[in-house]
């Protein structure tokens, strides 16, 4: 085994490149018993004597954004319209969990990724009716906020229920927030060393340097398990030149830690 083969381990493990965190927001029910649109109207104009008479064509979009802000920069998806066997059920509809939330492929739970967790989010729902047409009428809007204390947990919260701002829809939800590809922490931002990828002293202190010890040594990949057996030498050659690839990428002066040479 020659050093360059080392090498060859320390820039796959470099590549690997994923999300930090998993939301998962799972829906359960959602509710419009008055069967009305946030003007008060009654959805496709089926205004009784009391009540409204037709059901709405429901359709959900979901905009996720971080405590205090409306940008959807953490994630936005929708539903298309919410469509039941049973019309007299589309304003009362039970979500199933584990499977494709309608037709088109949309899961339940809804899943958003990123790459460090702000420590809570705002969620806004609206709900719009259809009607099979180009032209969609608001229903309502559900706005869920959690702005701090959401914290990685391997259950799903309690769940919830929140009301509409036009007063006649509900939501019932819960939602869990994991950490993804080995990171730890409040915000999903910490990704520590074990004591067998790192037992190796002088190993541990080139792999320390910059981001080489947050690519290569926390990956946990089986090949750097291999490379933290190899000859010390082989561990300050490869990293030192992974270094300069990096660095000469988009620099044409030399990388302060380059030698210019090549062990074998």
């Amino acid at each position: 085994t020659t050093c360059s083969d080392w090498l060859v381990v320390l820039l796959l493990a470099g590549n690997v490149v994923s999300a930090e965190y998993r939301l998962e927001l799972q829906l359960l029910r959602y509710l419009n018993p008055a069967h009305r649109l946030q003007s008060g109207r009654c959805c496709d104009m089926g205004q009784g004597p009391r009540e409204c008479l037709n059901h709405c064509d429901n359709s959900l979009h979901f905009c996720l954004s971080p405590p205090d802000s409306a940008d959807c920069s953490l994630g936005q998806l929708g539903t298309g319209p919410l469509y039941s066997p049973d019309p007299a059920l589309s304003d009362a509809v039970n979500f199933s969990t584990g499977g494709a939330l309608i037709a088109d492929g949309v899961q339940n739970p809804l899943i958003f990724t990123g790459v460090e967790w702000p420590g809570g989010f705002e969620l806004v729902v609206m709900v719009e009716d259809g009607d099979g047409g180009e032209r969609s009428e608001e229903v309502d809007v559900l706005v869920v906020s959690k702005p701090a204390g959401v914290t990685p947990t391997a259950m799903f919260t309690s769940a919830e229920e929140v009301r509409g701002n036009a007063g006649w829809g509900f939501l019932r939800f819960n939602f869990r927030l994991t950490c993804t590809n080995n990171y730890t922490g409040d915000r999903c931002a910490e990704r520590p060393c074990d004591a067998e990828q790192c037992s190796d002293t002088t190993a541990r202190t080139y792999v320390q340097r910059d981001l080489v010890r947050m690519e290569v040594c926390a990956a946990k990949l089986p090949t750097w398990r291999m490379a933290t057996r190899a000859p010390a030498h082989c561990l300050l050659w490869a990293v030192n030149v992974s270094l300069s690839l990096v660095y000469n990428h988009n620099n044409t002066t030399p990388h302060p830690y380059s030698h210019g040479a090549s062990q074998q």
